[in-house]
């Protein structure tokens, strides 16, 4: 082992009370981890981590704010693991649906966390059934209305675009604006390849889908960061012209950066630890309670550092870009991928699948 290595690990403190079939953590409903569990999983892995001489991080998930005692978990991973909660992630549904709400948002702002941020998938039952939850449209947008009754608070959102939400647009702005959002990011879902990826992959919207939104962001106040969307680029047409030609887009070495010296562990809600993230686990280390914290997290450092790849694609044989454009790419596609990463991960999976078949059929 070296002391170079960084433990990060994600723990499972509690479920969603959406199932957002974009979440390329899976979230989905599980009971809350007590309190005591959560205190003392972060007092050993930092003690494991200072006596070890190894750098650590970490955050919880799936829904923090869902946890009956928020208020202190948030404090127990601000004090403990020195998190940063800026900004705070949520569906809204369960700040909308507590008597509590303005002590969390109190919290967060005491945390240095002024920010929430949100995801919106359309309007009304399009929302609604994107996230499964009957309602969440307008208790999300309830949660955005909460923050602009204390102050110092802000909001922002990513607001994904969808071949079955495009016509919503103008709607669903003006509803954010009426809300009081401050901050608006229309985005495509990058692809996450795993089961909830595949099935949110038909709604992925072509360069005709978005073109006649360009000339709108610059009337939005709110709008910000999607301008880079340019005609003829971020097609899969695109990107296979890139990858034949040999220019590809550099988003793999700052992923790969990103990745360097880390060790990317998950605590399950039961206290296993897996390397991976939350909703996506390759190798069990054992129980911290059961088999003892320094057994199990001394596997894990042993293992070294965690690739992208090893995680998402643990087992198999990744192709050369060129090679992956050329046999899973699909030059006439006009469908949308903002980033490097989304495209490679759906042709790497076209190949997996592939292969699957290949057996299944042998």
């Amino acid at each position: 082992m070296t002391d170079t290595l960084k433990l990060h690990m994600t723990v499972e403190v509690m479920g969603c009370p959406t199932v957002c079939q974009h979440c390329w953590a899976m979230g989905r409903g599980y009971q809350a981890m007590p309190l005591s569990d959560i205190s003392w999983v972060l007092h050993e892995v930092r003690r494991f981590c200072e006596t070890h001489g190894f750098d650590y991080s970490g955050f919880p998930m799936h829904e923090v704010d869902a946890h009956p005692q928020v208020v202190q978990v948030l404090h127990l991973f601000t004090e403990i693991w020195h998190d940063d909660f800026q900004p705070f992630t949520t569906t809204g549904v369960p700040l909308a649906t507590r008597p509590d709400w303005r002590e969390i948002l109190e919290t967060l702002r005491e945390l240095n966390a002024p920010t929430l941020w949100f995801a919106f998938h359309g309007t009304d039952e399009i929302h609604d059934r994107a996230v499964m939850h009957q309602g969440a449209y307008h208790e999300s947008l309830r949660a955005v209305e909460f923050t602009r009754e204390v102050e110092g608070m802000k909001s922002g959102c990513n607001l994904f675009l969808t071949k079955e939400n495009i016509h919503q647009f103008d709607q669903l702005v003006a509803d954010l604006q009426h809300a009081g959002m401050q901050e608006i990011i229309p985005c495509i879902y990058s692809f996450t390849p795993n089961a909830r990826g595949r099935h949110t992959e038909p709604l992925r919207p072509e360069w005709r889908d978005v073109e006649p939104l360009i000339e709108k962001l610059d009337a939005i106040p709110e709008a910000c960061l999607w301008r880079h969307i340019l005609p003829g680029m971020h097609t899969e047409s695109w990107y296979v012209r890139q990858a034949l030609a040999g220019t590809w887009p550099d988003d793999m070495e700052r992923y790969e950066q990103a990745y360097r010296n880390l060790v990317s562990l998950v605590c399950r809600p039961n206290l296993d630890v897996c390397r991976g993230f939350a909703g996506q686990y390759t190798t069990r280390y054992g129980n911290l309670r059961r088999d003892g914290v320094d057994e199990v997290l001394s596997r894990a450092m042993a293992d070294g550092q965690s690739s992208y790849d090893e995680i998402w694609f643990a087992g198999e044989q990744v192709l050369p870009i060129q090679e992956l454009a050329m046999r899973f790419g699909d030059v006439q596609c006009q469908r949308i991928h903002d980033n490097a990463f989304s495209i490679r991960d759906w042709w790497i999976d076209c190949g997996r699948r592939a292969r699957h078949a290949v057996r299944l059929h042998s």
